[in-house]
């Protein structure tokens, strides 16, 4: 008998434990949800995409390149770098010089535990339980930076064409800008490398086996969502080409890369000495 009331009353302390416990609100969490209208974003987290208007080809140090045919040093590698053409009025590359556009919308939701009796606003709950708050924020940017990433870089790679197309390799360089959303939205103006190089040197054309090459490289830039045909679909985009010749570098024949080559830049000091005897004159 004096087990049974021993329990018993060890039972009752339990339960009044309990209940001063649940009463004082110190104990049991309840899960509440916000979603992105909570954050500010009504109809849904918008994934907003930034092409440039006008992009252009520009050499190593960032000198516009005009000539429609650039001649290479044979095989080794040439840069060119993909610039944003400033043609807003507004001095420097800008919002003008871009066009944005939603091409996601999607509700985010998120939750957090907290002993409240009633769901707090979002100001509310970050004064009032702090990390939690966070916990929850950290998690929202998370999942909009998952969707974002779903619907990121789609089409913008440098593209050989024409007869000698299989001659001339072209590549992204190593700081290409156009795959990073969050990048293009502050509008740079330098978008990053298109590295060509050729896989032989060209030559004279009378020579067997050493005939000119030309090759056409391009590049698309444009964003959208996965499966999207930007050739199909209006979509905004920019794009870009220039014709490439390596050349042997020998200088002999007029129809020979190096020998325009070396013309070229005969010309240029010829030019160059011609107004420096008129300025000394």
């Amino acid at each position: 008998m004096r087990n049974n009331s021993f329990l018993r009353a060890a039972f009752l302390l339990g339960c009044l434990a309990g209940f001063l416990s649940v009463t004082s609100g110190a104990a049991l969490g309840v899960t509440y949800s916000y979603n992105s209208i909570d954050f500010g974003e009504p109809g849904g987290h918008a994934v907003t995409r930034y092409v440039p208007k006008i992009i252009y080809f520009a050499d190593e140090g960032g000198s516009r390149i005009s000539k429609p045919i650039i001649i290479t040093g044979g095989t080794s590698p040439t840069t060119l770098r993909v610039k944003v053409d400033d043609k807003d009025g507004v001095p420097g590359v800008g919002a003008g010089d871009y066009t944005s556009r939603v091409i996601h919308k999607a509700v985010i939701s998120v939750s957090c535990d907290i002993a409240a009796t009633s769901k707090p606003t979002l100001a509310e709950l970050q004064a009032q339980y702090p990390a939690e708050f966070d916990a929850m924020y950290k998690d929202y940017l998370a999942k909009a930076l998952d969707l974002n990433n779903q619907y990121g870089f789609h089409y913008a790679h440098p593209t050989p064409g024409g007869d000698a197309a299989s001659e001339i390799d072209a590549v992204l360089g190593g700081d290409w800008k156009g795959d990073k959303p969050e990048i293009m939205a502050l509008y740079p103006e330098d978008l990053g490398s298109v590295i060509v190089s050729a896989a032989n040197s060209g030559g004279d054309d009378s020579e067997t086996g050493y005939e000119e090459k030309f090759a056409t490289v391009s590049l698309t830039f444009a964003y959208g969502p996965e499966n999207y045909n930007y050739l199909e679909v209006p979509w905004p985009r920019a794009s870009v080409s220039v014709t490439i010749r390596p050349h042997d570098g020998s200088g002999e024949n007029g129809d020979n890369g190096g020998g325009s080559c070396g013309v070229g830049l005969g010309g240029a000091l010829l030019l160059s000495c011609m107004a420096l005897l008129r300025k000394w004159r």
